[in-house]
């Protein structure tokens, strides 16, 4: 039993789901309630796992605690994290040059540092409830990394750049204002002149007007990661001319402006998506654009896009039918899918426990009927023979399941306003530690004085100088 101590507590203190564990270890068995009879339950052993108490994880009743043997898992320590991911790095470096493999303890010290300092300095309050971190960050920064190849990375200062690209998507992309950003970039400027012993300021890092950005959509009919030899407007038009083609091939046209934020948010969203397991938490106010833009980037990606539609009487039966098509898109035939799940989608509270699951394990509880999973079992054998693979029940739905947490991606789309946000973080811890977190601003004047010119472009006007006037009126309003 996982997350033993997340269920809530009852208004005298009470966990009713503790209490039936604890009868079940008391008296090794349960009462059928429904035929007033007692179930002894035979030769099994209680396995418990949990967190630390808070943040939504709750103190366990001593009556429940003292039937079992107790251990103790203390946090990596930093010589434990250098030992596994030193290894994992130089493994990965066998193939590249010899500028690159130098900077192998580097990487891993400096990733290591931030991530303590972050935890130490950035810590959750309300308005930042998101601000809660773990070793799985860091493990996002090495498989970001892991997705470069030798030729698209020749030099140490090649390597530089994409190491401050993932640690900026991993840990700063969540930050919700300047201050914080601000304090994130100085930590990296000072990692890159005290362990990769390089020259460079803070300036000539994050001001000098070209942006660190990698990606594998930039080289037309080529798929590799790399970095986008360009200034943000070059990337804007790269992406502009995505959105021409999304629009010449999809009846729901979308008009978009690529201002720098907006680049910024389509380059994110789709380095999440391309990760196996790469599932995102997207938090904005309503209107910020973070639907858009996902349905964007999974065109670019040539992913599915799915987004279920509210129809009056929706409810549990059709969000499971939802579910188990999209599962079986994924799981069996192995489709890429963004799935975009808005918070104005939350019905019942229960979907997000659903989407919990599926972004921890790629299951769900009592979803599949028995005749269902017989099929599935079924379908997945020729798949797990083309694999070379022993195609038994069990390795079958285990291997369902691993492709599921592989494509299928999660785009949770969230508004930090109201308790609701903070919440959901709190009881549904997944949804922080199985995502990448993209925090959304609100628009800045570039952006908004860009969207005002896009729309009064085509306006005709017989004094010519008003519009620019109209269009600073539309930013001021």
């Amino acid at each position: 039993v996982d997350d033993v101590n997340m269920p809530a507590v009852e208004e005298y203190g009470a966990q009713p789901p503790i209490e039936l564990l604890r009868q079940f270890v008391d008296f090794s068995g349960f009462y059928d309630r429904e035929k007033q009879f007692w179930k002894d339950v035979v030769g099994s052993v209680l396995v418990v796992a949990g967190g630390p108490p808070g943040g939504g994880r709750n103190e366990l009743t001593p009556r429940f605690v003292r039937h079992f043997n107790l251990l103790c898992l203390p946090p990596a320590d930093d010589d434990t994290m250098t030992t596994i991911f030193g290894s994992i790095l130089n493994g990965f470096y066998v193939t590249f040059s010899q500028d690159v493999k130098l900077l192998s303890k580097a990487i891993v010290e400096s990733s290591i540092e931030i991530f303590g300092e972050i935890c130490e300095t950035m810590l959750p309050t309300p308005s930042k409830a998101h601000y809660t971190f773990n070793l799985r960050d860091v493990s996002k920064v090495f498989q970001g990394i892991l997705q470069i190849l030798p030729s698209n990375c020749k030099s140490g200062q090649s390597m530089s750049r994409l190491w401050i690209h993932e640690i900026q998507r991993v840990f700063h992309d969540r930050l919700i204002n300047e201050e914080d950003r601000k304090w994130f970039r100085m930590s990296v400027a000072e990692k890159i002149k005290r362990k990769f012993k390089m020259s460079c300021t803070y300036e000539e890092l994050f001001d000098d007007g070209r942006p660190i950005i990698f990606g594998d959509f930039f080289k037309a009919g080529e798929s590799e990661y790399c970095e986008f030899q360009g200034d943000i407007k070059a990337a804007a038009f790269v992406i502009q001319n995505s959105l021409e083609d999304y629009n010449n091939i999809n009846m729901n046209k979308m008009n978009l402006v690529f201002f720098a934020d907006a680049v910024d948010h389509v380059c994110r969203i789709a380095r999440i998506l391309r990760q196996p397991r790469g599932n995102a938490l997207l938090i904005g106010i309503a209107g910020s654009g973070k639907q858009s833009l996902t349905r964007l980037s999974a065109f670019i990606l040539d992913y599915l896009f799915f987004q279920i539609e509210l129809t009056n009487g929706y409810s549990r039966a059709e969000f499971n039918e939802d579910i188990k098509e999209q599962m079986l898109l994924s799981g069996v035939e192995g489709k890429k899918i963004a799935w975009v799940f808005p918070d104005s989608q939350i019905v019942n509270e229960s979907f997000v426990e659903d989407l919990n699951n599926v972004l921890n394990s790629g299951d769900i509880p009592n979803l599949w009927e028995s005749d269902e999973l017989d099929k599935i079992v079924d379908d997945m054998r020729p798949i797990m023979k083309r694999e070379g693979k022993i195609g038994t029940r069990s390795v079958c739905l285990e291997q369902f399941n691993l492709r599921i947490r592989d494509n299928l991606h999660v785009v949770l789309s969230f508004s930090p306003v109201g308790d609701a946000f903070r919440n959901r973080l709190r009881n549904f811890p997944s949804l922080i530690n199985c995502s990448t977190i993209d925090w959304f601003n609100s628009w800045p004047e570039e952006a908004l004085r860009a969207v005002a010119n896009f729309f009064m472009k085509d306006v005709e006007l017989e004094i010519e100088s008003v519009r620019q006037d109209v269009v600073e009126m539309c930013v001021t309003v």
